[in-house]
């Protein structure tokens, strides 16, 4: 009888230590955002936030071109996912990202392009000049990118992450995060 309690002890506190386990981890959910965001699956991306914005990319692709771009982008990123630390509610992760470097690929672009901008300045066809420039620098940002010997830059950031009623989840403060895994791109572009 003893041995049956002891037995029955035993697997109620393992059913209420995996009842309490509440989810991934937050290193866990901090990989399968970055690797969603790698894949350029922001479908999948959104799920991990807190917001669960389905829609992730909206404000930072606009049209088409600027989709291939991002996606580019994105997909040349890598990352090693470290320790996490708990204050409260919310919860840092450590993570190195090495991305393409935007800042010196766009100064590279536009210095390239400066001649070519000041030629067309001056032709007769100022709104074919300006499609035909955005075309141009579009194609070396590709080039650019796609270049195996395309500079890198590292960063280490701290990915903060919340508590919600579905565990952890992404939270909306992580600029940081996103200059890193973009490479800059939003000072490469100020």
């Amino acid at each position: 009888m003893r041995r049956f309690i002891l037995f029955v002890l035993v697997g109620l506190i393992g059913i209420v230590l995996v009842g309490c386990s509440f989810g991934q981890s937050p290193e866990t959910v901090t990989k399968e955002f970055l690797t969603s965001l790698q894949t350029c699956d922001f479908d999948k991306a959104a799920t991990y936030t807190e917001t669960s914005d389905k829609d992730i990319s909206k404000d930072i692709i606009k049209n088409d071109e600027g989709e291939r771009i991002g996606k580019l982008i994105l997909s040349k990123a890598t990352y090693e996912v470290g320790t996490s630390s708990t204050t409260g509610e919310k919860l840092t992760v450590k993570v190195k990202v090495t991305a393409i470097d935007m800042v010196r690929i766009a100064t590279k672009v536009m210095s390239e392009l400066m001649p070519m901008a000041f030629a067309s300045a001056f032709s007769d066809d100022k709104n074919a000049s300006n499609e035909q420039m955005d075309n141009l620098m579009n194609q070396y940002l590709e080039n650019s990118i796609s270049d195996a010997q395309a500079p890198k830059v590292a960063n280490e950031v701290n990915v903060n992450l919340i508590k919600t009623k579905d565990g952890w989840k992404i939270a909306q403060d992580n600029e940081e995060l996103f200059d890193a895994i973009t490479g800059n791109a939003s000072k490469a572009f100020k």
